[in-house]
């Protein structure tokens, strides 16, 4: 019987060692989901002060935007640290903007001139 006990610790240990690294890539991928939204936000922000954007459109494009970006990485492709996340969104930044732009245009603006905003 003191055997038994020995290894019932043994997998509670196992099962805690687990959970905890569950525990923390769950909170690594919210912290870069939180990042990738204030982010998304923040390249949408003119586009809004502008006017050129209803509040549905402007949900709709940062919600695909993020489930797009999020859904193309792998778990060990997700950056750990605020440093990394930054340094993500720089390189990074000229395919999340052009993403931003093709949604724009897909739920915005369908036709063929461009918004202003984007014109290069």
């Amino acid at each position: 019987m003191n055997t038994s006990s020995k290894e019932d610790k043994h997998l509670e240990s196992e099962i805690d060692v687990d959970n905890k690294s569950v525990n923390t890539k769950s909170a690594v991928l919210k912290n870069f989901h939180v990042a990738l939204v204030e982010f998304v936000k923040e390249l949408l922000r003119l586009t809004w002060n502008l006017g050129l954007l209803r509040k549905v459109a402007y949900k709709k494009i940062v919600k695909k935007t993020v489930n797009m970006v999020e859904n193309s990485l792998n778990q060990n492709q997700i950056p750990n640290t605020a440093e990394s996340t930054e340094e993500y969104f720089y390189l990074s930044l000229t395919k999340l903007s052009n993403t931003i732009e093709v949604r724009h245009k897909k739920f915005v603006c369908p036709c063929e001139f461009h918004c202003p905003l984007f014109s290069k």
